[in-house]
C-alpha cells in the first residue's frame, strides 16, 4: 500500500516535532515518543545512540547546551518513500545557533552546520515514528 497524503503530513509534523523536541523545552517522554524503542542516532557530532538509553543520554547532551544556546533546526525539501508501515525521508537541515547568556540586544545569530538527514520511519500503533537517523553534515561553522 503505497503512502497516502496523510501519511506524508504526518511523517513531517515527526520531523517538526523532533526539530521543536532538540530546540525548545520538551520532557524525557515527549522525546522518547518520537522513536521506536530501537532507534539509532548516528551523527559525526553526537556520534551513536541507539535504543532507549542511547536517546536519554542524546537528550541529556542537548539538554545541557540549552544553557547557553538557543537551536534553531530548519529540516526541509523532504523525500519521502515507502509503502505500508515503513518509510524513508532524505532531507535537507540547517541548525542556527544564538547565544543566550549575553544580553539580547548584543546577540547573533550564526550558521551551526548544515547538511542531509537520512531516516527510516515505522508506523507504530497508528504512529510514525523515527526508527533511524543518521545525520551527514556539508559544513560546521562553529
Amino acid at each position: 500500500m503505497r503512502l497516502i497524503a496523510e501519511d506524508r503530513l504526518g511523517i513531517q509534523e515527526l520531523m517538526a516535532r523532533y526539530a521543536r523536541g532538540v530546540d525548545v523545552e520538551c520532557t524525557e517522554e515527549e522525546f522518547l515518543q518520537l522513536f521506536t524503542n530501537d532507534a539509532v542516532m548516528t551523527s559525526p557530532v553526537t556520534g551513536s545512540n541507539v535504543g532507549v538509553e542511547g536517546l536519554k543520554a542524546f537528550r541529556e547532551v542537548f539538554m545541557k547546551r540549552r544553557g547557553k544556546l538557543q537551536l534553531r533546526h530548519h529540516i526541509n525539501n523532504f523525500v519521502i518513500e515507502g509503502d505500508g508501515d515503513q518509510a524513508t525521508l532524505r532531507a535537507y537541515f540547517v541548525i542556527f545557533q544564538t547565544r543566550t547568556d549575553i544580553p539580547p540586544n548584543e546577540r547573533e545569530t550564526q550558521l551551526r552546520f548544515s547538511g542531509d538527514l537520512d531516516c527510516v520511519l515505522r508506523r507504530v500503533d497508528g504512529h510514525w515514528k523515527i526508527a533511524r537517523r543518521d545525520v551527514h553534515i556539508d559544513c560546521r561553522s562553529l
